[in-house]
């Protein structure tokens, strides 16, 4: 018996030391999980969102007809060899300008021109022949036959000098007319052959710009209208021009009229075959309400904006999603035509990370700079 009472001893000992050891912990979880259950009956309040704002800006703009197009030389031809022969001498460098009728490139004609030297001395004696044969005719010395016969021989020998004549002419190749050479294609002591290829020439200096116009604004281009033209290096403004003709036909596949547009070019930015934008302005201009086009959500179901919506208390904002419909773009600005009516404040910038109704703050002295003309520094 005494055996069992100092187990029962032993325990309540143990258990004392347990309860002392384990009650303060025990105790100290039961009030954070009855805090953490009291504080979970509490709404909880999302943090404001960073975000940048804009006002919504009415403006008038001109109407605009946006299309791309190509530069082309307004006089452009590759020069080409007529006659076979050797390169005796080149009188260009590649990419230089040259003059109308500047000698570019003389073939061998050393043969042409013994023959030739051969062909004026027949000529000579034909020429000397035929005048003894008209005195002779004057005084019935010989036949009408015998003076057609010398006059014939000497039509002969002086179409065999201008035949002469010509091959040597056209053994130097000369520049059909003025502009920049290109990249020469053949050396010096080359045998070329009829229509061998020498070099490029084109004239940059006007230069013509084409593009196709939907058909359905032919009816808003003329002759002699304003056209703006403007390329991919970013930082240059567009070359002002204006259309000089337009296609009489319309293309059966694409329904697009051609347009030829003509400009200056007077420092040969341009260059034949580049790409170009080309906006043709129209006359009247409009009422638009513009926003940045950072500000646009775009979303199969619609395009949408967030518009910072004063809260209920005043203290705050919070963003409130508007769908809205689009038009005309030019630079970082995009034409609102439904869904806003001009002053708002609307997200410029963080709207990807926004839903309706989540509270925001704008930090606008980290907003972008906007324009309509925006030219990239590392463009």
């Amino acid at each position: 018996m005494n055996k069992f009472v100092r187990i029962l001893l032993k325990t309540g000992v143990a258990f004392l030391v347990l309860l002392v050891i384990l009650g303060p912990i025990v105790a100290t979880k039961a009030l954070q999980i009855g805090a953490l259950i009291a504080s979970s009956k509490e709404p909880f309040t999302m943090p404001p969102t960073s975000v940048t704002t804009i006002a919504v800006e009415k403006t008038q703009w001109n109407p605009m007809i946006r299309s791309v197009g190509s530069v082309v030389a307004v006089q452009g031809v590759t020069v080409t060899t007529e006659l076979p022969g050797k390169v005796v001498a080149i009188h260009f460098e590649s990419g230089t300008n040259v003059k109308e009728g500047e000698l570019l490139l003389e073939l061998d004609s050393s043969t042409e021109k013994a023959q030739l030297a051969s062909a004026n001395a027949s000529a000579d004696l034909a020429e000397i022949s035929v005048k003894r044969s008209r005195e002779l005719f004057e005084k019935n010395a010989i036949s009408k036959a015998e003076l057609d016969t010398a006059e014939a021989r000497y039509s002969e020998a002086t179409a065999a000098v201008a035949n002469l004549e010509a091959v040597i002419e056209k053994k130097s190749i000369r520049a059909p007319f003025s502009g920049k050479l290109g990249i020469r294609e053949v050396n010096l002591g080359q045998f070329v052959g009829s229509g061998q290829p020498v070099v490029p020439l084109q004239t940059l200096s006007p230069v013509y710009v084409d593009s196709y116009v939907p058909q359905q604004r032919l009816a808003n281009i003329e002759v002699g209208q304003s056209v703006y033209i403007g390329w991919s290096d970013g930082a240059s403004e567009p070359m002002v021009g204006e259309v000089s003709a337009i296609s009489s036909v319309v293309d059966e596949a694409t329904r697009n009229v051609l347009v030829r547009s003509k400009l200056e070019n007077a420092e040969e930015i341009l260059r034949p075959g580049m790409f170009v934008n080309v906006d043709y302005e129209q006359k009247e201009t409009r009422d638009v309400l513009i926003i940045p086009s950072t500000a646009i959500v775009y979303a199969s179901f619609g395009n949408t904006v967030f518009v910072a919506t004063p809260t209920e208390d005043g203290e705050g904002l919070t963003a409130t999603q508007q769908v809205v419909k689009l038009g005309e773009s030019r630079g970082d600005f995009i034409e609102v035509v439904e869904g806003l009516a001009g002053g708002e404040t609307i997200v410029s910038t963080g709207a990807f990370k926004l839903r309706n109704g989540v509270p925001i703050v704008p930090q606008n002295d980290k907003s972008l700079e906007f324009s309509q003309n925006p030219k990239p520094a590392d463009a």
